[in-house]
Order: structure tokens, then sequence, then C-alpha cells
């Protein structure tokens, strides 16, 4: 199973921070990094639970314990799904390049990476499932972040090396 299931201490944290960042004596470009940041880790979070649950709660503000919202209905599936893409879309936006964040941070690319698997999960599920919903729209996501990765110079194709055994090399080593 998934560790994280229908826990969502980790959301109700995501949503706090959002609920309160501008307080924070920082500069406007540190808050909108670290909002980001938040954003990309709700997304994540949310796209576990749909993929273990399907239709879920969506909930974007921090709760108490007699918040009428813990007991809301579930949320239309579609609905939950361009709501993960709108903070991943945010996190591309305001993130650093790749190589220009601060050590164990994430990046833009990173962000590319978790739309383009958003995408392409949800993108074949609609098609295979026969979920009436656009597929296309998602698979597009996943093409479109892709290719911003590809051509992005940040990254290559390992070129150099026996094709034989080049996998093994970069991934099976023992060291």
């Amino acid at each position: 199973g998934n560790a994280l299931g229908m826990d969502y201490s980790h959301i109700r944290r995501a949503n706090f921070f959002l609920a309160n960042y501008k307080k924070a004596a920082i500069t406007d470009q540190q808050k909108s990094k670290y909002v980001a940041e938040v954003r990309f880790f709700r997304a994540w979070d949310y796209f576990e639970k749909v993929k273990l649950y399907g239709d879920i709660q969506w909930i974007s503000k921090p709760l108490e314990t007699n918040s009428p919202e813990l007991y809301s209905a579930r949320v239309p599936r579609e609905i939950v799904m361009d709501s993960i893409i709108a903070n991943i879309d945010e996190a591309i936006a305001n993130l650093p390049e790749k190589g220009s964040e601060e050590t164990n941070r994430i990046n833009k690319q990173m962000a590319l990476f978790l739309k383009a698997r958003v995408g392409l999960y949800e993108g074949t599920f609609r098609k295979y499932q026969n979920t009436g919903l656009d597929a296309n729209k998602y698979l597009r996501y996943a093409v479109d972040a892709s290719e911003k990765i590809m051509n992005g110079g940040k990254h290559s194709l390992q070129t150099t090396g026996d094709k034989n055994t080049i996998y093994n090399s970069l991934f099976a080593q023992t060291s």
C-alpha cells in the first residue's frame, strides 16, 4: 500500500503554509520559491491519493477538528486532477532551473517530470478505462512537459560506452 493513503497531514501542513507564508519576513522571490515547493509536494500527495482512490476530497485550506469540510463529499476525479495540474504549473513557473537550486531542494525540471508523470498516468487511465473524460489533454501535458525536459539542455542521453553494457554501468553498480 501507500504510506500516504488517506492521511491528509502533509496536505494540512501544506495548506497551513499557504495560508500563512505572507507573514514571513523574507523576500517575495524567496516566498514564491517556497510556495512553488509546497504546491509541488501537495500536488504529488494528491496524485498518490487519486491513484489509490479515484475521487477524493480536495481540501485547500487548513482545517480544524470541527471544520465541516472534514465530512465533505469526494470531489470528482476530473476536478482534482485539474487542481493537481494547476499546482504543478505554478511550481514550474516559480522553481529555479536545474543547477541553480539550493542543495537538496527541488527544481523546475523535477516539477516538469511530475507533470509528465501525472499526464501520462491520467491520460492513459482516461483512455483505457473509457471514462468519457478528455484523455488527450493529459497525454498532451505529458508530451509537452517531457519535451521541455528533453530540449531544456539540463539533461542528455548517455551516448558513450559499449551499448551492450551501458545500462549495467549506469544502474547496476555495487558502490
